[in-house]
C-alpha cells in the first residue's frame, strides 16, 4: 500500500514510477479494480496522468476511498443474504 503519511513522502515525489515495479503493480492493480467499479473510460482518465510517485501517493488518495465504501458495502450485502445459525 502507499503510505502518504512517511517522512520520505515530499521528498520522492517527483521520482518516476518507472524505477519501482512494486509501486507499477499496485497502481494496476488499483487501476483494475476501479475500472470495474467506475468504468474503464472513468479509470483510465485518473491513471493515465501517474507519472511520477507524488501523483501516485494522489492516485491512491482518491481511489481507495471509492474501493473500501464498494468493498464495505459488497460486505453488508453479504451479511444479510447469510443469515447466522
Amino acid at each position: 500500500m502507499i503510505d502518504t503519511n512517511s517522512p520520505t513522502a515530499a521528498s520522492d515525489d517527483g521520482d518516476s514510477i518507472d524505477d519501482s515495479r512494486h509501486l507499477r503493480a499496485v497502481i494496476f492493480t488499483l487501476h483494475k479494480a476501479h475500472a470495474e467499479l467506475a468504468g474503464p473510460e472513468a479509470a483510465h482518465a485518473l491513471v493515465r496522468e501517474v507519472m511520477t510517485k507524488g501523483d501516485a501517493r494522489r492516485y491512491a488518495a482518491q481511489v481507495l476511498p471509492l474501493l473500501r465504501a464498494e468493498r464495505n458495502r459488497r460486505r453488508g450485502e453479504r451479511k444479510h443474504q447469510h443469515p447466522k445459525r
